[in-house]
């Protein structure tokens, strides 16, 4: 991953850096050490809990194969974040997109967020309910 992101000329600090992979989200911002980004925004999975820090297991020819079974968690990819020096600031309304910034800008314009705060909207709380039942049995990594 840094060596493609490298050749691509890019490296140290930029602004954003967005992850929709479908699968290894997780995995890729974890191998991610050339670019050093303000603000990333990531895919999470809101049908596993708030508290349950899980991920695909790696896997470098993940294909979605079962409706459901991929991504990470919002507390994984957080606390992957915090390891990285970043800390959740929000989540899209339903709770998939979420938000990291940098620990050291805007804190006073963008406050800390836990998981727990940004699962709490019908459509998580609906996917918990009926969509994680049908993948909890699946293999998951916790992080």
């Amino acid at each position: 991953m840094n060596e493609a992101i490298s050749a691509s000329g890019v490296s140290g600090d930029i602004d954003l850096l967005a992850l929709d992979i479908d699968g290894m989200d997780y995995w890729v911002w974890k191998a991610i050490e050339c670019i050093r980004p303000r603000v990333v925004v990531c895919e999470t999975h809101n049908a596993i809990a708030a508290d349950d820090p899980l991920t695909v297991p790696y896997d470098p020819k993940f294909v979605i194969r079962t409706p459901d079974y991929f991504g990470a968690s919002l507390s994984a990819m957080t606390a992957l974040g915090q390891e990285k020096g970043y800390r959740l600031v929000g989540t899209n309304r339903y709770g998939f997109n979420a938000f990291f910034v940098l620990k050291d800008i805007g804190a006073d314009l963008l406050p800390t967020v836990t998981p727990a705060e940004c699962l709490q909207d019908p459509f998580t709380l609906e996917a918990r309910t009926l969509r994680w039942p049908k993948i909890e049995h699946m293999k998951w990594t916790r992080v």
